[in-house]
């Protein structure tokens, strides 16, 4: 890397953190905080001044990143990385998101995946979701570009997402309030969360599900998903396909510096991306952990839990609270219980309290510690 090529990145660095400052405090302390009535405001300025703003600080940082790393400092490299920037805005600026949603997408058998895109398949972990009969599996190397894939299952709807940036993997219903949407992601982001937004530019939070802005429309119905290695998805589930994501050579450019960035992420031992307020004052910020909502309240469990067993029980308002969590599967699971003897049947793939089938509360795939507690400060934390 040149001199003058670092001065200039370092420049250009400098401006865009100068005015990034806004986005900042918005991702931290101050929007953290805020009220339903209040994400009016995050609207607003994604709309008037921080669309672009992030855009162009996230890619400026990710040159630097990618240039500090002495991955490739030829010419054609600084030409294909310039050519990403151009493209990757002008992608964003008919819709508001960066990462616009996959629609209709094609899906492949398990030979033929791992034939043509094995190389994002083996070592690394897919969304997985059964729904009508139908196994379908998204790599997540894949679906952290888009965040989004609006999807049909016979006469379901559902959208599979994903934020990187708190590893939260979630699937919704698109129909809502009588209605079928098709999702995007936002660019503002809520707790270093994403936020989904539709057609009709009604916004949602990803990691609850919760309704944040929009006129008479409801909280997401949540689909089960399992976010699992694909070793282990294959195994238990052989009938599997898997999405195809197709990308231009300068997209899928784009997308192998974005894994460099969240590889990052994952492996640092730092404060998220961006600011989210809350402190690592009981696990690390980056602690894997299953966020559990009963009713009104919320608990964590840290993965660590399930480390030598797939089930613990703990007490919760004076009743006693199953938890079951399998590495190997993805199936999670939480319920009160009468009894000290619960079974799982996995052909009806159903939890038994002695004869009485049991439900489960909403439980999450794998996510990390700061994103739960900045969504959930209450919430309470159980370790076994």
């Amino acid at each position: 890397m040149t001199m003058t090529t670092e001065t200039t990145v370092q420049i250009l660095l400098i401006i865009s953190s100068i005015t990034s400052l806004f986005l900042f405090f918005n991702r931290g302390g101050m929007f953290s905080k805020m009220n339903i009535h209040s994400v009016k405001l995050v609207w607003i300025s994604e709309m008037l001044m921080t669309h672009l703003l992030l855009i162009l600080s996230t890619y400026i940082s990710a040159l630097y990143l990618i240039y500090t790393e002495n991955i490739v400092t030829n010419w054609s490299f600084k030409l294909a990385t310039t050519l990403i920037i151009i493209i990757l805005v002008w992608e964003t600026i008919g819709f508001p998101g960066i990462f616009k949603a996959v629609d209709n997408i094609e899906f492949v058998d398990i030979q033929k995946a791992e034939k043509d895109f094995g190389d994002i398949l083996f070592g690394h972990e897919v969304v997985g979701i059964v729904v009508n009969g139908e196994v379908r599996a998204y790599p997540l190397k894949k679906l952290m570009m888009n965040h989004i894939v609006n999807d049909t299952f016979g006469d379901k709807k559902i959208a599979i997402t994903h934020c990187g940036l708190c590893n939260s993997s979630h699937a919704f219903n698109r129909m809502v309030n009588g209605i079928e949407r098709k999702f995007h992601a936002a660019v503002p982001i809520i707790r270093s969360n994403l936020v989904i937004v539709d057609q009709k530019r009604n916004l949602w939070q990803q990691i609850t599900g919760k309704a944040l802005h929009g006129k008479n429309i409801s909280d997401l119905e949540f689909i089960e998903v399992s976010q699992i290695s694909w070793e282990h998805w294959k195994k238990e589930h052989p009938d599997t396909v898997v999405a195809n994501f197709k990308y231009s050579p300068i997209l899928k450019m784009g997308n192998k510096y974005l894994h460099k960035i969240i590889d990052i992420h994952k492996k640092s031992d730092g404060p998220p991306l961006f600011p989210t307020g809350r402190k690592a004052d009981k696990l690390p910020l980056k602690t894997q952990c299953l966020g559990v909502v009963i009713e009104d309240k919320s608990i964590l469990v840290p993965l660590s839990s399930f480390s030598d067993k797939s089930s613990i029980t703990t007490t919760f308002e004076d009743k006693s609270l199953y938890i079951h969590y399998d590495h190997n599967t993805g199936i999670k699971f939480a319920s009160f219980i009468k009894s000290e003897t619960v079974t799982f049947d996995e052909k009806n793939n159903s939890f038994y309290d002695g004869s009485e089938t049991l439900s489960s509360f909403k439980i999450t795939a794998p996510v990390y510690y700061f994103a739960w507690m900045g969504t959930y400060p209450e919430a309470e934390l159980i370790s076994n």
